[in-house]
């Protein structure tokens, strides 16, 4: 099941990831005080592009590196452009 907004924040994709990467760039409200609340334990996330396109994968934890970085459990099906949100 999804969470709602208020519980698990949404994150936005700040770098096009490559499918090979196995990590997005993100940022997100609160992200340093609030990325440990929810996004720190491995989950399933949707990945919606700013076209509307949606992809799923499985994530590991998420750490503040340069920004915020979500280490994925799972490959990408097709790139990820910037701009995207990604919803617990």
């Amino acid at each position: 099941f999804w969470l709602p907004d208020g519980l698990a924040p949404i994150l936005w994709v700040t770098a096009e990831a490559d499918p090979e990467d196995g990590f997005l760039r993100v940022d997100g409200k609160d992200i340093s005080a609030r990325i440990s609340d929810f996004w720190h334990r491995p989950a399933a996330c949707l990945i919606v592009h700013p076209d509307g396109y949606r992809q799923y994968a499985l994530t590991a934890t998420c750490h503040l590196d340069q920004g915020g970085v979500l280490v994925l459990r799972s490959g990408l099906d097709d790139w990820v452009p910037a701009g995207s949100r990604v919803i617990r």
